[in-house]
């Protein structure tokens, strides 16, 4: 081989390209969402629950963090913990180990209150089932926690069939079915307590 085939430039320029891509590497995060642009916190959320389901409602924000007007809302994260009942422990961290991702226009009940609503019917007996929500404007434009709501959920009993009201002399008497059965059918003792209520108005 030559002299002239000994040409340094295939080193030179690899050596070149290296420094000039380590020069050109930054340190590369995900973009960080305006302020202005991630809506407030929920406030208010609530829940009732019946036999067979729970319901968690609350008002969405119309502002954001740094109260201008919020241009709208793309959906929800019901956040959920659920901790069988004889591990739970209140003020304990708890793990949120589950989200449910709910459309704006699927969850919003009415508009003119600015009222959402979230619907869960797969409910496991002797547990309690604690719950937050966030609000999504946008791809990272996710709102803090709401406040936190929790209950303990049970199998509840059957409602009283037959029941009939007697007058006598200055009482009322009541009577119905014994109840023997679960809502989701399982048998109970006869050790059943029944709650009476009265209104003294039709409605």
């Amino acid at each position: 081989m030559s002299m002239r085939d000994r040409r340094p430039w295939p080193g030179l320029m690899t050596l070149a390209l290296t420094v000039l891509l380590l020069a050109a590497c930054g340190r590369k995060t995900l973009p960080v969402p305006p302020h202005d642009a991630i809506p407030e916190p929920i406030t208010d959320l609530q829940f009732v629950q019946d036999e067979s389901q729970i319901n968690l409602t609350w008002t969405y924000p119309k502002r954001t963090t740094v109260g201008t007007e919020l241009p709208g809302l793309q959906s929800f994260l019901v956040l959920r913990a659920v901790v069988a009942e004889e591990d739970y422990c209140a003020g304990c961290p708890v793990s949120f180990s589950s989200a449910v991702e709910v459309e704006a226009d699927k969850a919003i009940i009415d508009p003119k209150q600015r009222l959402a609503r979230y619907t869960e019917t797969i409910l496991r007996p002797g547990h309690r089932y604690l719950y937050k929500v966030q609000s999504k404007a946008g791809w990272r434009l996710v709102s803090d926690d709401s406040n936190l709501v929790s209950f303990f959920w049970d199998s509840p009993a059957l409602a009283p069939e037959e029941v009939t009201a007697g007058t006598g002399d200055g009482r009322i008497t009541l009577r119905w079915q014994q109840v023997g059965k679960l809502a989701n059918g399982e048998a109970i003792g006869p050790a059943v307590l029944y709650q009476a209520y009265r209104g003294l108005t039709p409605e």
